[in-house]
């Protein structure tokens, strides 16, 4: 090798060996999860799922799975906030996370641990039916049974406020017998209880006894009530909300629901509109991009055919339109870091200076060589 060229190699080597230095990068720590705590059971079906930030991460890689191999993923997203809250229901099941930092230049950290949290829904109904009679002065109550339930808890009362239930008790099993009734209408729900949460009531039913000393004509009526009685939706979009006119002591007209104190651009629509109590109906709030947003109270009226009337109130919220940072089920983005690139350029620049110099000294020194060389000859 021609020694004209050892400066330019080194200057080379060194080009790389600076170059390399940003490109090995230490691997971000694995985020600390925070809640839900692990196994914890839930009867929130979209929790938020939150972890401590990590010193260097430009954002952060979430999966959520029913397995805990996540083999298969539902939630995959990517998210600058060290919380994420999955926007559709989740199932009645047991659930497994993890996190995982990511730093600016796409470089993926070591994951969090995983955790488990179990959700658990509210029941359903089955049993006496709802609006129906019996004989029976000791009924038999059936309801859904629900995975990760610890008990149920069911409550029957002669009124649909539940205020001083008769019955106020608990039990491991979905069935309870209940001790003997007087003649009358009841209203009857339950409630889910897992090891560390509880879920909502599911709906109320009514059913009558009737074993010869029912309630009068005179007694009879319905009442109004809605599912949950407060709610939120973003401008542009809906909400469902169920009501459900119940007939108390044989109550048979025909009762139509109606509903005021909407916001503006939004309309309100019932299905069905009426029927004979008791049933059900689904009120469809519908806004619009313009709706303004704020703290809004619906007040939901049953208007029976003998002007009979009962109403009940929804507390809604609207508010502004959400730009989420990234679409659902995004994966992690890889960014090429072109600053490399660029100082790869300016190095190899510096490196044939460097050569340029050191090859023209080298060059001056053979030449003082060679004249000494011929003074001495």
């Amino acid at each position: 090798m021609k020694k004209q060229y050892i400066p330019l190699i080194l200057a080379i080597t060194l080009a790389i060996s600076i170059v390399s230095i940003p490109i090995v990068q230490a691997v971000l720590p694995a985020p600390e999860l925070n809640s839900p705590t692990n196994a914890a059971i839930t009867a929130d079906t979209t929790p938020t799922f939150t972890w401590s930030s990590v010193a260097g991460a430009n954002k952060y890689y979430i999966m959520i799975d029913d397995s805990p191999t996540f083999f298969s993923p539902f939630v995959a997203d990517e998210t600058t906030s060290t919380s994420y809250t999955y926007s559709i229901s989740l199932g009645n099941a047991t659930y497994y996370w993890r996190v995982l930092a990511i730093d600016a230049g796409g470089i993926w950290g070591d994951w969090s641990e995983v955790r488990s949290v179990t959700v658990i829904l509210r029941s359903y109904l089955s049993s006496p039916t709802n609006g129906s009679t019996t004989s029976d002065s000791t009924p038999t109550f059936e309801w859904l049974s629900r995975y990760g339930a610890d008990s149920y808890r069911i409550q029957i009362d002669e009124s649909s406020l539940f205020g001083s239930p008769v019955v106020n008790t608990t039990t491991s099993i979905n069935t309870y017998t209940a001790p003997t009734l007087l003649d009358d209408t009841y209203y009857w729900r339950v409630r889910v209880i897992g090891d560390s949460a509880q879920t909502d009531w599911s709906d109320t039913w009514s059913f009558t006894v009737s074993t010869g000393d029912g309630p009068g004509p005179d007694e009879a009526y319905f009442t109004v009530e809605v599912s949950s009685t407060s709610g939120s939706v973003v401008a542009g979009n809906s909400v469902d909300v169920d009501v459900t006119v119940i007939s108390v002591g044989g109550y048979s007209q025909t009762v139509t629901l109606s509903a005021t104190g909407a916001p503006g651009n939004t309309s309100v629509d019932f299905s069905p509109l009426e029927s004979t109590p008791s049933f059900n109906s689904i009120i469809a709030i519908s806004t619009s991009s313009v709706t303004p947003t704020g703290q809004y109270t619906l007040t939901i009226t049953g208007t029976g055919a003998d002007a009979e009337t009962d109403s009940t109130t929804y507390s809604l919220q609207v508010t502004s339109t959400e730009t989420p940072t990234d679409g659902p089920g995004g994966g992690v983005s890889w960014e090429f870091p072109w600053w490399i690139i660029l100082l790869i350029i300016l190095l190899l620049i510096i490196a044939y200076i460097i050569y340029r110099y050191l090859r023209r000294k080298a060059e001056k020194a053979i030449e003082e060589r060679e004249k000494k060389k011929k003074v001495k000859t």
